[in-house]
């Protein structure tokens, strides 16, 4: 069966960045709602501490939840950044990981099952 002559390597280039490009800004978009999310949860945080009547010294003004908000995006961002190079160095290491961590599965393993017939045999 003969190769379609419209697949050619720059419509495959094209949909493969297509793809690379949707996936982005799927990320992107997930962040930035998230994000959103903790701005107002932080902006609102003076007025909660109000309505609470926590002893807390905090002003409930427009200036300070602005502060707070600006914190918690900083921290959201933070987290996030920490974030990606945990993931990134686990996806770097995960094929060393796969092989030194076989034979830890496999123990983990034996002991799981050990453990459950000395659950068993306390049961009886």
């Amino acid at each position: 069966m003969p190769f379609p002559d419209f697949i050619t390597p720059q419509v495959v280039l094209i949909f493969i960045t297509f793809i690379l490009v949707v996936f982005m800004l799927y990320k992107l978009f997930k962040v930035l709602f998230r994000a959103t999310l903790v701005a107002i949860a932080a902006f609102s945080f003076p007025w909660i501490v109000q309505a609470l009547g926590l002893p807390f010294p905090i002003a409930a003004t427009v200036e300070n939840g602005i502060y707070f908000a600006v914190a918690g995006l900083g921290l959201f961002f933070a987290y996030e950044f920490f974030h990606f190079i945990v993931h990134f160095f686990r996806m770097l290491f995960w094929p060393l990981r796969a092989l030194l961590g076989s034979e830890k599965n496999d123990e983990e393993k034996k002991l799981e099952k050990e453990m459950k017939k000395i659950r068993e045999e306390e049961k009886e």
